[in-house]
């Protein structure tokens, strides 16, 4: 059977800080004055395009979150984490884009963030973003972090 794609919505968000809400402590709900989990506006997932996040005008202080890239449907395409002393999201789209063939990140126009505490341990990331791709679905994940639930990529991921 093959699995729909996922599009990043106000429900995935909820669903996101539901399942998060044992291992973040105060993730509360998405919303636009929520400083944990989901970036989000009253509409949901704040979404920003991948362009202004490489160049810096956006997210460049990011050092500990979760990122969700997806395409200008909000299709989910790729689940990841930052974990790092000084901002890091920047670099490490910048990575992806040098490593992955053009075809497989053409459709990579948007990132969203799920943010975590700047304490967090570095396994308690991975653990979150293991569930934050369980819920998304990506479809270009060839892997995700153990979580003890299984998941299996999509034929043709990476």
């Amino acid at each position: 059977m093959i699995r729909p794609p996922v599009q990043f919505t106000h429900a995935h968000a909820s669903h996101i800080h539901a399942i998060l809400s044992d291992l973040v402590p105060m993730i509360g709900e998405p919303g636009p004055y929520n400083r944990l989990g989901v970036d989000s506006s009253s509409l949901g997932p704040t979404l920003m395009p991948v362009r202004q996040v490489l160049d810096g005008s956006e997210h460049a202080e990011v050092k500990t979150a979760v990122y969700v890239v997806t395409d200008e449907d909000r299709t989910v395409r790729y689940v990841g984490s930052v974990d790092r002393r000084t901002p890091a999201l920047r670099r490490r789209l910048a990575t992806h884009f040098a490593e992955r063939r053009a075809e497989s990140i053409r459709a990579w126009t948007r990132v969203g963030l799920v943010l975590m505490p700047e304490d967090f341990t570095h396994q308690k990331v991975l653990l979150c973003e293991g569930w934050v791709g369980r819920v998304l679905d990506p479809l270009d994940n060839d892997r995700l972090p153990c979580t003890g639930m299984p998941w299996t990529p999509r034929p043709g991921a990476a």
